[in-house]
């Protein structure tokens, strides 16, 4: 039987490789070592540090290697959702009355009777 590989990851503990964070790649910084993490542009990288410019305030931290990560997919889904000025992805619209054969139907966008 056939399997679904994205549930199987979402249910194990599965951890892709760390990456390798560059100047200019998006990031999370444990914002003064307490825990939080918030997003940002990777500014510098030393072997040991990495400076990251947050989104909220453009301030800079230089932070462990530890305590920097990649930006995680629900951030970068909120960050789409705030730079499209609504809900992402956007709600579908509601389905409409229409009056087929001379009976009201409720279809959606795509036509089709719901």
């Amino acid at each position: 039987q056939g399997m679904d590989v994205m549930a199987c990851l979402v249910e194990s503990d599965f951890e892709p490789p760390p990456k390798k964070l560059s100047v200019g790649d998006r990031a999370e910084g444990n914002w003064q070592m307490e825990g939080d993490y918030y997003g940002g542009f990777v500014t510098a990288s030393t072997p040991e540090t990495i400076t990251i410019q947050y989104d909220d305030d453009a301030s800079f931290e230089t932070l462990p290697i530890s305590d920097v990560r990649p930006e995680s997919l629900s951030a970068y889904i909120e960050r789409l959702r705030l730079m499209a000025g609504g809900d992402f992805p956007p709600e579908p619209p509601e389905p409409s009355t229409q009056n087929v054969g001379g009976e009201n139907l409720r279809v959606n966008q795509y036509r089709n009777v719901v």
